[in-house]
């Protein structure tokens, strides 16, 4: 009995080494957000992100996501892919997806310019974080799409509007159409060419993922973050889930010649 009681008491504490890192996690606060980042393209497009409040201080910053972002998504982590330092004007983005370009960045949440690297977010944010092409005139515009994310179906068409943010005379952000201004799909330019009003209609000819960008002959733009999910075609996870099909049909079908085999063997 007493061999008995001991094992129980054993099997509990092991038990209670287990779900302590459990209950530990639950007590950290977390939330999602969206986050993408370029370097003249498009390296991370809108892509889910899981941030932790490590500063503690019950909020998410664009810092936080940012760094989670690299924690998640860089080759390396963040401790190979991004640096903030204190500075005068409080904290300070140095590097970004492995580039360092001094202060040569620019982040926007919700297509909007941040207030800063401490600036809160809410679940379901989108920061578009991204490195200056031009560090001496920073004549790089942000663009963006009016969608962010969007699926459709194989050869189906959809309208975008292209808008670039700009500054009135009291340097406050406007947004204004971008014409004449090439959809690039998957970092190829296409002949799809949006109007006086920004607006273009993109057909989408191949499955799977697809990035959809734009150039300018006019503007240096910053690569807008746009993510399609075309329907029909195969896709990379579409041909894993056949061959594994495949994979599964030859093995069953071996499976069944091996006993038929055997059993025939028996009875003769």
């Amino acid at each position: 009995m007493k061999k008995v009681i001991a094992i129980l008491m054993m099997l509990v504490v092991g038990l209670s080494t287990l779900t302590l890192p459990i209950f530990a996690n639950k007590d950290r606060v977390e939330t999602s957000v969206y986050v993408s980042i370029t370097d003249g393209e498009n390296k991370l497009s809108y892509a889910k992100v899981k941030v932790y409040d490590y500063g503690g201080d019950g909020e998410f910053s664009v810092n936080e996501a940012l760094y989670y972002a690299h924690v998640w998504y860089y080759d390396g982590g963040a401790s190979a892919g991004y640096l903030t330092t204190e500075t005068s004007y409080g904290l300070t983005l140095t590097k970004l997806w492995g580039k360092e370009n001094g202060t040569g960045f620019g982040y926007y949440v919700n297509d909007k310019p941040a207030t800063g690297m401490e600036m809160s977010l809410k679940e379901g944010d989108h920061v578009h974080a991204f490195v200056y092409t031009d560090t001496e005139n920073f004549s790089d515009t942000y663009s963006y799409f009016d969608k962010t994310y969007f699926q459709v179906k194989k050869d189906e068409s959809v309208t975008l509007t292209l808008k670039a943010v700009t500054y009135d005379e009291n340097w406050n952000p406007v947004s204004v159409p971008v014409t004449d201004a090439y959809v690039t799909l998957n970092g190829k330019k296409t002949d799809f060419r949006t109007n006086e009003k920004g607006e273009v209609t993109v057909t989408f000819e191949k499955g799977g993922k697809t990035l959809v960008g734009a150039v300018s002959d006019s503007m240096t733009l910053v690569q807008p973050s746009c993510l399609a999910r075309v329907e029909g075609g195969f896709t990379l996870f579409g041909m894993l889930i056949l061959l594994i099909a495949i994979l599964v049909a030859f093995a069953c079908f071996g499976a069944w010649y091996y006993i038929a085999k055997k059993k025939k063997k028996n009875e003769a």
